[in-house]
């Protein structure tokens, strides 16, 4: 008979349970590849999107910034309708000047369709309506100026002298008008222009704050794969060696944005600069065609009376010239006359100046020339003039003639307060500011300089110390260094005297301003 068998019973062995599946290291691996992949294409995405975003809006406010150049222009094509109105009480001839005028007229009208229609084409029609109405304030305004000298022209055939004065009034009031409507199409321009600006800005930042939370994620993921590493250490070593090749790729990756983006902030730094500069140039731009425009306009409204008194005296002296008890009196009222119509024609020519013949010349040639032109004056006044530092700037872009007349007025102003034995020097110099190489021309008296509280008015039109002055003369100056690109400036030497300096782009791509 069989014992029973006393011997324990072992257990069978229990399955090993199965990991979660957060454990299970391929599956973890490819969620954690993916997140990583997600991670960093949504962050590719947005610095490509932010890029965009400014390069787009670069290029909007380069196309405002063209339109506000276009609509100022028309300004200048205005002035060249309205001027035979106005010659032809100097010149008596009026089929030339009405030719002139109608010439001028289709030019108007032609480049005016031309903005039309480019507003129609690139702008949104709730952002060109605003801007084509003021296109049409412009024209009406236009065509009443042209109707008003037609009625010059008629008076004048017709030997009606004093109605055509009266129509020339009129006809000033129009083009004021006109420029007002110019003016408040300018702003509307700059208005469009800032509107666009925030509206990218506002674009760009909202992805940027995307950014904050890729950079979250980034965290996140770098402290749950190394957690993970950690707890696969030891269960799994060749996985543990995986992740940690992983984690060093995805510090690379890290870095590589880091660098992507420091390069992107240093882009977007160098654009807001730059639109910075474009934006205060159209402003400047702005501020002193609308001075001009005024400055202008008051000048035809005094030349009316003037010619008036003109042409009175001139009566006067035919009748009573011989008469010694007048011709006192007469050559007073001539004198100041004269004075009054020279006035007359700075303010004018501050008002529209003429448009600029570039070309290229030699820098040293055109110094001597204006030298020249004031050698004269120098030396009746007992003052010595002397040409010092570097004009090897090789040729330059200019009008030859407006800044030989520039550096004249600024040489002969440096003689007329110099004291008898003095020296006035003109110092060249070339130097580079950023990229761009520029050169100075600086024009040094000794005498005793400006007064400090003048300094900042010096530009202005019809400030003036000296007697006999109109006040024109730096005004006008520094109107024509701008058209030129470049700009001037005022100074005492601390040494004593003054110092008036011409700053010019040193090459020939220099911008023909006309306005």
């Amino acid at each position: 008979m069989d014992q029973p068998d006393d011997r324990p019973v072992l257990d069978a062995p229990r399955p090993r349970p199965e990991a979660p599946w957060w454990m299970r290291g391929p599956l973890v691996y490819y969620v954690v590849a993916a997140f990583d992949l997600l991670t960093v294409t949504t962050s590719l995405y947005l610095n490509h999107r932010i890029m965009k975003i400014y390069v787009d809006s670069v290029a909007a406010n380069q196309e405002w910034a063209r339109r506000m150049e276009s609509y100022s222009a028309l300004a200048g094509l205005a002035a060249d309708v309205n001027a035979p109105g106005n010659d032809v009480f100097d010149s008596r001839e009026v089929p030339r000047e009405s030719g002139r005028m109608e010439q001028a007229l289709i030019g108007f009208r032609s480049r005016l369709e031309e903005l039309r229609g480019e507003l129609q084409a690139n702008v949104p029609p709730a952002e060109a309506r605003p801007l084509l109405s003021g296109l049409d304030e412009i024209d009406v305004a236009m065509s009443d100026m042209v109707e008003e000298a037609r009625l010059i022209f008629t008076n004048f055939e017709e030997g009606r002298n004093s109605l055509a004065g009266e129509r020339m009034a009129t006809m000033d009031r129009r083009y004021s008008r006109l420029l007002r409507a110019q003016r408040e199409l300018s702003a509307q321009v700059a208005a469009a222009q800032n509107r666009t600006f925030e509206r990218q800005t506002a674009a760009a930042a909202t992805l940027q704050r995307f950014e904050y939370a890729i950079g979250g994620a980034i965290l996140v993921m770098v402290v749950a794969a190394t957690a993970y590493g950690r707890r696969i250490w030891r269960q799994w070593m060749r996985a543990a060696e995986e992740r940690a090749q992983h984690i060093a790729d995805l510090q690379a990756a890290g870095n590589e944005l880091r660098r992507a983006r420091s390069e992107l902030e240093i882009r977007v730094e160098e654009r807001t600069r730059e639109l910075r500069e474009m934006q205060e140039t159209a402003r400047r731009e702005e501020r002193m065609a609308a001075m001009g425009s005024l400055v202008a306009g008051v000048a035809q409204e005094v030349r009316n009376p003037l010619f008036g008194i003109s042409s009175t005296l001139d009566a006067f002296e035919a009748r009573y010239g011989r008469d010694d008890s007048f011709k006192k009196y007469v050559e007073v009222l001539r004198r100041e006359t004269d004075r009054l119509g020279s006035i007359m024609r700075d303010l004018l020519e501050y008002g529209k100046p003429p448009r600029l013949e570039l070309a290229e010349h030699d820098l040293a040639e055109v110094v001597d020339e204006a030298l020249g032109l004031c050698r004269e004056l120098a030396r009746s006044s007992g003052v010595v003039l002397a040409k010092v530092g570097s004009f090897d700037a090789g040729r330059v872009a200019l009008d030859r003639s407006r800044i030989v007349q520039v550096l004249r007025n600024l040489i002969e102003n440096a003689i007329q307060h110099s004291p008898k034995g003095g020296r006035v020097l003109v110092r060249g110099e070339r130097e580079i500011d950023g990229s761009r190489p520029r050169v100075r021309l600086s024009v040094k008296d000794e005498g005793l300089g400006f007064r400090s509280e003048d300094i900042p008015r010096l530009f202005e039109p019809f400030f003036t110390r000296r007697h006999g002055g109109t006040g024109m003369g730096l005004p006008i100056a520094q109107r024509v260094v701008i058209q030129h690109g470049g700009t001037l400036e005022a100074a005492n030497d601390p040494a004593g005297g003054a110092i008036v300096t011409v700053n010019l782009p040193a090459t020939a791509g220099v911008r023909a301003a006309t306005t």
